[in-house]
């Protein structure tokens, strides 16, 4: 289970990648977390207030396909168009603005009610991280089928304000051998991450971080920042800088 030793070095490796990004990534396509949330976070947050159109160069989906260790065969998916129509749908717009507004302004557990049914404030970005997952399906194209880590990363960077845990093979490999996870779903990592957050959720409030800017606000907002921490300390990624 998680010590308190290891958030604060997930602490330290996420102050790292905020400011410089990973050094394992070649440096012209290298960058950091704050580059990638202004990128990302900037548009979907203009596209809200002034209903600006959202679109993201190719060259943009590389630098994060690369930066968060996506399969590189998405580079060239044939739905990456899909990414910017799907965040500007009037139902995830309005699903962005209205029911998720309540979701985050809880910092417990609780189940809020709504006219269609009972959710979680988790569920809200399980729900948006499947269904971007589809929209970039291209198995017909031999580009690799539902793509659970690639929405995942997208929207976390896309999406502050909501409850979206990071998707990857290698979390999901550590879950099942620390934490009990059985399966490999997104319903199932989702709710166990969220699990691991609310247990840790005082903790991971206490924490260092960098000077937000701009997005300082969507970032507290959204819990970001703990959870950017979280999915860290459940991958033990800081062995490349803090000793043992």
């Amino acid at each position: 289970m998680l010590t308190s030793k290891d958030i604060i070095r997930a602490c330290c490796r996420a102050i790292y990648l905020w400011e410089y990004g990973d050094d394992d990534v070649a440096p012209n396509d290298r960058l950091s977390d704050k580059e990638l949330f202004n990128i990302f976070s900037r548009k979907w947050t203009n596209h809200k207030k002034n209903n600006r159109p959202i679109k993201y160069s190719s060259h943009q989906l590389k630098a994060l396909i690369k930066n968060c260790k996506v399969r590189v065969s998405q580079i060239s998916n044939p739905n990456n168009p899909r990414i910017a129509s799907y965040l500007t749908q009037p139902t995830v717009v309005s699903r962005n603005t209205r029911d998720t507004y309540y979701s985050v302004l809880d910092r417990s557990n609780t189940v809020y009610s709504n006219p269609i049914r009972l959710r979680t404030r988790w569920e809200y970005g399980r729900e948006f991280t499947k269904e971007l997952a589809r929209e970039l399906n291209a198995r017909n194209l031999r580009r690799g089928g539902v793509q659970r880590a690639y929405a995942s990363r997208v929207l976390f960077f896309a999406l502050p304000e909501i409850h979206i845990y990071n998707y990857s093979e290698p979390l999901v490999k550590n879950l099942k051998k620390d934490y009990g996870l059985q399966g490999d779903t997104v319903d199932e990592v989702f709710e166990l991450m969220n699990d691991l957050f609310v247990k840790h959720e005082k903790e991971l409030k206490k924490l260092p971080r960098p000077k937000f800017g701009k997005g300082g606000a969507v970032i507290k907002k959204g819990d970001w920042w703990e959870r950017r921490v979280l999915d860290l300390a459940v991958l033990q990624n800081w062995h490349c800088f803090c000793k043992n």
